[in-house]
């Protein structure tokens, strides 16, 4: 279960981030096919498969609930009852929350260093808790606010989306589109450093060549003297010159 946990990305619920946790959780009780017993109300004569994923959803959602959590739902009978008692104390569906996420998304900035993957996450995770405040944002809306949190480096791939027509635009495509503009400008950089690595290289590289043909040829130049001395004083030991 521990090495599921890890997988899935699901932290145990301790009073934050509710909507967040309640998604992911919703998708796995979705995965194992016991969502339908938090959706809709139990049967009078309920049949051991709807008991088997009764006790599945339930087991499920109190393994993702801290201790700090469990108090508050000890009494609740089904899984259904647990998360309509979360969501009565976290869920709150109010104009009020809607303006605070609302002010989120304006806030929200993307920082260059800062992966642009990252970037969506944060933001995905201000749509999932606008829509859990009750918001209720469209495709062209979502899109919007992704753009206006770009700076202004960003302003001729903005421009270019611009042109396009509404059918065409859509939250995923608008993603793909950014990504692919934040990959160009890496690869490029990747390409100019590898050539003035190489030509930082191939310059070192000729500069040693070149000082050790000067050293060479100095030594030579030096031996070659020294042989040339080292003949005139034989030649003045052997052939002295007459007084």
């Amino acid at each position: 279960m521990d090495a599921n946990k890890n997988r899935r990305n699901i932290k145990q619920f301790n009073g934050e981030r509710y909507s967040i946790w309640k998604f992911r959780l919703r998708a796995l009780l979705s995965e194992e096919e016991a969502i339908k017993v938090i959706d809709q109300a139990a049967p009078q004569d309920p049949d051991q498969q709807w008991q088997r994923l009764e006790r599945l959803a339930k087991s499920t959602i109190i393994e993702y609930l801290s201790d700090t959590m469990i108090g508050i739902v000890t009494e609740e009978a089904t899984a259904r009852n647990i998360i309509e008692k979360l969501d009565s104390i976290y869920e709150r569906k109010s104009l009020a929350t809607q303006l605070a996420v609302q002010k989120k998304l304006l806030s929200l900035k993307y920082k260059s260093d800062v992966p642009l993957t990252k970037h969506f996450l944060i933001f995905d995770e201000l749509m999932i808790e606008l829509l859990a405040a009750g918001g209720n944002l469209t495709e062209m809306s979502k899109t919007a606010h992704l753009l206006l949190t770009l700076p202004s480096s960003y302003d001729g791939i903005v421009t270019a989306i611009h042109t396009l027509s509404d059918d065409t635009l859509s939250l995923a495509f608008v993603k793909t589109k950014l990504l692919d503009y934040e990959t160009k400008p890496r690869a490029v950089i990747q390409v100019i450093k590898y050539y003035l690595q190489k030509a930082i290289y191939q310059t070192n590289f000729h500069f040693q060549i070149n000082t050790i043909k000067t050293t060479k040829r100095r030594n030579f130049q030096i031996k070659q003297k020294d042989i040339i001395q080292t003949k005139d004083i034989h030649n003045q030991e052997t052939n002295p010159i007459p007084e």
